[in-house]
């Protein structure tokens, strides 16, 4: 009884073992090339977590920052009006100075400040400090209700 090798033409096992040998030698460079595409993969991938963990806590700080302003404007924040013009409401400007409607002095620090666009300040060495903003138009509404047809001087920048 011959075994199964031995009934193997010897052709055929010339041919498969030189077969072997061409996908064992290039092999090597489509194993390298396959290692460097999961490599890719993985850092593509570890990316977009690193964007999708970026964003979440973007979201959640924003969250935060509009409880903040809410609570400020519920609390009877100053608007701020035009140093030139003081029936114009106007922006608070991160780090410029908050000045006293009617001595000009600089706002003391601790001052709560707000802005007809949502964005809130603490007063810090007389300049806007720990800004927060809300998109709470109704909040601020009710802020600048506070003003309509009051003799105010308030706060200016």
């Amino acid at each position: 009884m011959k075994s199964a090798i031995a009934s193997i033409d010897p052709i055929y096992l010339i041919g498969a073992a030189a077969v072997a040998a061409a996908l064992y030698l290039n092999g090597g460079e489509n194993f390298k090339a396959m290692q460097q595409s999961q490599a890719s993969a993985r850092l593509i991938a570890q990316t977009n977590q690193a964007s999708e963990m970026k964003a979440k806590l973007a979201s959640a700080s924003a969250d935060r920052q509009s409880e903040v302003a809410k609570k400020r404007y519920a609390d009877g924040c100053q608007m701020l009006f035009a140093s030139n013009d003081p029936s114009k409401f106007v922006s608070i400007q991160e780090s410029k100075p908050v000045l006293d409607g009617t001595t000009g002095a600089p706002i003391g620090s601790g001052a709560i400040v707000c802005d007809l666009t949502g964005m809130t300040a603490i007063i810090a060495n007389g300049v806007a400090d720990s800004l927060a903003f809300s998109s709470d138009r109704q909040v601020i509404r009710d802020a600048m209700k506070r003003y309509e047809g009051a003799s105010y001087n308030a706060p200016k920048q």
